[in-house]
């Protein structure tokens, strides 16, 4: 993570201490903001959410019966057009 880096480790490996915020890396701990402690553990639990969710659905692609091969872009992207009426009509003179 990015933002790990950034701010000197992850508050999911920190600790909250007399009203301080700490991230920790390597045994090591940083203080930071209120904010920034927050901010790093919603990204880190959003991303382990996003994680099971995709791994999950693709484990249902793999162990489903259908057959997720024959799917194709063009398939999804067919639209009937309906004919445009708003267009002025041509008059011969």
């Amino acid at each position: 993570m990015f933002h790990n880096t950034l701010i000197g480790g992850s508050a999911d490996l920190g600790k909250v201490e007399n009203g301080k915020y700490y991230v920790g890396s390597h045994g090591h701990y940083t203080e930071v903001s209120k904010s920034a402690f927050q901010l790093d553990k919603w990204l880190g639990t959003s991303s382990t959410v996003t994680f099971w969710i995709t791994f999950l659905i693709g484990l249902d692609m793999v162990l489903s019966k259908r057959n997720w091969g024959d799917l194709k872009w063009s398939d999804c992207r067919k639209r009937k057009k309906k004919p445009n009426t708003n267009k002025a009509k041509m008059t011969n003179k």
